[in-house]
């Protein structure tokens, strides 16, 4: 018992792709800009560790270069010794 049924219009609804496309390309953009922002911010607060551990590693790598120049100095002064020793 439809009494409205005949009065009601058929609504057709065109949507424009253009503004959905706006609108993801929006919010995709404003998603990346808060995720770099985050990212930076966490960068940002780990640079003081990340650079005492840098300094730490280039440290020990001069220790095993001053460690290694010294035994090979001594090696070398004791061959250098024992061939003239020889002679």
């Amino acid at each position: 018992m439809m009494i409205f049924g005949s009065l009601a219009k058929p609504i057709a609804l065109e949507l424009d792709r253009s503004d959905a496309t706006k609108f993801q390309s929006r919010t995709l953009l404003q998603f990346g800009i808060a995720w770099g922002k985050r990212r930076w911010w966490h960068t940002k607060a780990l640079l003081p560790i990340l650079g005492i551990m840098f300094l730490t590693v280039v440290c020990l790598m001069f220790l095993q270069i001053h460690w290694i120049s010294k035994k090979l100095v001594t090696a070398f002064a004791k061959l250098f010794n024992s061939v003239q020793g020889s002679m």
